[in-house]
């Protein structure tokens, strides 16, 4: 329902936060895709801690667009939502394109399964899943449920996923509950 000047301001002020969350936590910013944000962690600078750092902006994410959301109702602007899909697992990274052009970003079945998580949220009323690889990590630091296991294109085996909550610590006891369903 927005012009296109208005929809580009719109996205830039969405950008802005979240960019500014993603690197606050150590994320590599891949590419914009749309309405969309592609980042990763572990490189160039390796992170023992890229699960932790990448789940941490997840929730640090949510928080700033609920945020940005009453502004802009605030203001008369319309809500914006975004899904986040996070996994763990082997990539390639580097340069890749051609002589002409190249960009500095990640190819693998582990980016094509964090995407797909991604969309799965839409299926399950979801804003943050992880992959139980991603979960596992992070389990003793984070808050989450088990959504389902699922068939993705491309695995032969299904991916058990995770709705990630919240924080461990000073975590409310309904998400805990919800934690044990």
């Amino acid at each position: 329902g927005l012009d296109p000047e208005e929809l580009v301001s719109h996205l830039n002020r969405y950008f802005d936060h979240a960019t500014n969350v993603l690197l606050t936590h150590g994320a590599t910013i891949d590419k914009y895709i749309g309405d969309a944000i592609m980042a990763f962690w572990g490189a160039p600078r390796r992170q023992e801690d890229h699960a932790e750092r990448a789940c941490r902006a997840a929730l640090g994410l949510r928080k700033a667009l609920d945020e940005l959301n009453e502004r802009w109702a605030a203001e008369g602007h319309p809500a914006m939502h975004t899904r986040i899909g996070v996994h763990t697992g082997d990539v390639i990274v580097g340069n890749i394109g051609s002589d002409e052009r190249l960009s500095y970003t990640i190819i693998g079945d582990s980016v094509n399964l964090a995407s797909r998580i991604e969309g799965i949220n839409k299926s399950y009323g979801t804003w943050v899943t992880t992959s139980g690889e991603t979960y596992d990590r992070v389990k003793d630091e984070f808050v989450g449920r088990a959504v389902d296991v699922v068939a993705v294109k491309g695995r032969r085996e299904g991916v058990l996923l995770y709705n990630l909550r919240c924080l461990r610590e000073g975590a409310p006891q309904t998400e805990l509950a919800l934690e044990q369903e």
